[in-house]
């Protein structure tokens, strides 16, 4: 049970005691760094590590790492003496701060009245203020809403337009978020070639329209302050920050030396393509291919490279910048022709074929320089 002190709401109606809403809206290893708590290891949601008053409680130093701490509810358990509490109140003993005020301190903020800080701190309480970091900064809490989240309706209903199975997606962790930045939006992850998550595409399950009247307001990035959605709010919500999707090609880590590769440009036209059994299928990420990428392709060493880019104008262009760049590093690249507004996740395995057999234009070297002509 909490300290007989402990069992009290705060300041006003800010809850001090189920403390959820504050976990969502921070870092919690940046918090311990600040407070001086040496994290030892980790259990599920759990932080273990070395109780940061045991001292004030006991007048000796932990030995061993026998507190642990809940990221998610934020609860507080030292197994050496009979205690429970949480972030909030344990910050307080430690920083000789007032509950509200330590509530203050692990949200970063610096104001001065208590109807001030009362209202930062319900303000984040608010259905729009739970904004989850995950980013790239932290892809520790995103593997776990992997393992933890669903595909909720709308993904599903994305994927059902282009006939991708939910079983499809699930096996490359794709996953929908309900609340925060990334609201509504299918999340499909991102790995370097060790099977490393480095970052994730964030795909609108609605169209603009509908995105925007379910999500009136949004938390701005750069000031953090509630502000009306705009289209460009649709548009950009798409990667991570600093997450640099020109590093990366979507499926090269399940991808076989020697296959054929298949170049695409979405994350859904990767996955209707490995379910149609093209195993070989990679996204770019857009219609041109950065030095970087090139560098991932060629440690791949596909035994024949083919560019399936969307069937229209900016499609069928990438396609030819995509084989001029990739001329040096293979002996023939087809470039294959969609029909105008056919993108791959449309297709199906029949489709797929006859395009290939009959839309199919090959490039050699000695065509480097009329390629583009």
């Amino acid at each position: 049970m909490p300290y007989a002190s402990e069992a009290f709401m705060g300041d006003r109606d800010v809850d001090l005691i189920d403390i959820a809403w504050l976990m969502n809206g921070i870092d919690l290893e940046s918090v311990l760094d600040r407070l001086g708590v040496e994290i030892d290891h980790r259990r599920g949601a759990w932080l273990w590590g070395f109780c940061p008053d045991h001292f004030m409680h006991t007048g000796n130093e932990p030995s061993h790492p026998k507190w642990s701490i809940n990221e998610e509810t934020g609860m507080c358990k030292c197994f050496t003496e009979p205690r429970v509490s949480n972030l909030v109140f344990t910050t307080a003993r430690l920083k000789g701060m007032s509950p509200i005020r330590a509530a203050e301190w692990i949200l970063g903020h610096s104001v001065n009245s208590i109807e001030a800080r009362c209202s930062r701190i319900k303000k984040l309480m608010s259905p729009h203020g739970l904004v989850r970091k995950v980013d790239v900064f932290d892809i520790k809490k995103y593997q776990r809403y992997i393992e933890d989240g669903v595909l909720g309706s709308n993904s599903i209903a994305l994927l059902a337009k282009s006939n991708i199975l939910p079983d499809t997606a699930k096996k490359f962790g794709c996953i929908e978020f309900q609340d925060g930045f990334y609201h509504d939006r299918m999340i499909c992850p991102i790995r370097d070639l060790e099977g490393r998550m480095k970052g994730f595409v964030a795909t609108a399950t609605q169209g603009v329209e509908d995105w925007i009247k379910a999500n009136p307001t949004t938390i701005d990035r750069k000031d953090k302050r509630e502000r009306p959605t705009t289209e460009d709010d649709y548009r950009k919500v798409l990667y991570p920050s600093n997450f640099k999707m020109t590093n990366y090609l979507v499926g090269a880590d399940t991808f076989k030396i020697g296959d054929i590769a298949i170049l695409v440009e979405g994350c859904r036209d990767v996955m209707k393509l490995r379910q149609e059994g093209f195993s070989g299928s990679l996204g770019v990420g857009s219609t041109s291919l950065s030095d970087q990428q090139l560098l991932v392709l060629s440690r791949l060493a596909p035994r024949k490279l083919m560019i399936m880019m969307d069937g229209d104008a900016g499609g069928r262009t990438g396609a030819a910048r995509l084989a001029e760049k990739c001329l040096p590093l293979f002996r023939e690249i087809f470039i294959i022709n969609l029909g105008r507004g056919m993108d791959p996740k449309d297709l199906s395995r029949e489709e797929v074929l006859m395009y290939m057999r009959r839309h199919t234009e090959r490039i050699y070297q000695d065509a480097r320089s009329a390629l583009l002509q």
